[in-house]
């Protein structure tokens, strides 16, 4: 259980550097008040855990 645990945080942080990579001025954009940025990131974050969630019930 500890192992897909670890697979599932492993999953989530390569998502945010991903989007990190892409968009450098990410964290600089959100902390200016800008809606997109942060939207953009939720949405990514959330589509992680879905797809983490949903591998690990199958």
């Amino acid at each position: 259980m500890l192992v897909w645990a670890g697979v599932a945080l492993l999953v989530q942080l390569l998502a945010f550097l991903a989007l990190r990579l892409v968009f450098a001025d990410l964290s600089r954009s959100i902390a200016g008040d800008a809606l997109g940025p942060a939207v953009l990131r939720g949405t990514l974050s959330l589509a992680a855990g879905i797809l983490n969630a949903a591998c690990l019930t199958y």
